[in-house]
């Protein structure tokens, strides 16, 4: 804790890091952490938006395990605040909770057998709509977080732990994510985007990005549809030392499809939900 004359930042138990006017009065605080989530939901967090600010409270996951910079995954409340969506690039939805029934997610049925999680609660008023919950087992500590992959993971250390386990995840396959890194490779060699953005945060940059290219281009032609058309083992290698020359290939058709199966499965959900509605 620290201090100047009654004023102080503490960080609570619970994780919360909050800032009071008195330090003797819990009920001075002006501000706290979870009002404002990174990647990490815990319990007695919020998850919404404040009426007042019109501000949403999202989680935003890292760029990489490595580079806590916010990336382009976000977990946040849909318009009308009745489910949770995981965004790509702050419109893209990939994967939804399902409306909030009062109990449960309608797409997370699971959720009342979560061991680890209670009260998972919305709260709507005058100044904020939000949900929330609780830890189940007082032994054991919980938490979910939006990773660098666009997963959404739960995460528990119980008595006799040795480190965090998973518990949950969703989506549970990495391709179900809309940045799957192969259709966002093809994608950016054939539309001649900067390549640059694919490369390892741990590399900060440091890459001749004359064989970055290359290396992409020649990944790219790895994996067409037609097996004609890609290269042999002696061909890779002479790309790559830039012995010869290859054109930008045609993103493969299995991709187009992988793309326009997960635009598709967004808008039936959308589309039942209208439904739904009417």
């Amino acid at each position: 804790m620290v201090s100047n004359s009654t004023a102080a930042a503490v960080l609570l138990d619970n994780g919360n890091f909050v800032l009071r006017a008195d330090v003797e009065n819990s009920s001075s605080t002006i501000w706290e952490s979870f009002d404002h989530p990174t990647d990490h939901w815990l319990p007695g967090g919020k998850i919404g938006y404040n009426k007042i600010s019109n501000a949403k409270q999202v989680l935003a996951s890292w760029r990489s395990p490595l580079n806590p910079a916010p990336s382009q995954f976000t977990l946040g409340p849909s318009q009308n605040g009745s489910s949770h969506e995981l965004l790509w690039n702050g419109s893209q939805m990939y994967w939804t909770s399902g409306v909030w029934n009062g109990r449960i997610f309608s797409l997370v049925p699971e959720l009342q057998l979560n061991y680890y999680v209670t009260n998972m609660t919305r709260i709507s008023n005058d100044k904020e709509d939000y949900f929330t919950y609780d830890s189940a087992v007082p032994s054991a500590f919980t938490r979910f977080v939006v990773e660098s992959s666009g997963q959404l993971k739960q995460y528990v250390w119980g008595r006799n732990f040795t480190s965090w386990t998973l518990f949950w995840t969703r989506p549970t396959q990495q391709c179900q994510v809309d940045s799957y890194f192969p259709f966002e490779l093809a994608s950016a060699v054939s539309r001649g985007g900067d390549v640059a953005s694919l490369l390892d945060d741990k590399l900060e940059g440091n890459a001749d990005m004359e064989e970055v290219g290359r290396a992409c281009r020649v990944a790219c032609w790895c994996i067409q549809d037609n097996e004609k058309d890609r290269p042999t083992m002696r061909q890779v290698v002479q790309i790559l030392d830039g012995v010869c020359e290859v054109n930008t290939p045609a993103v493969p058709r299995f991709l187009e499809r992988y793309a326009e199966g997960s635009s598709a499965a967004t808008m039936n959900y959308l589309q039942g939900m209208s439904s739904s509605k009417e």
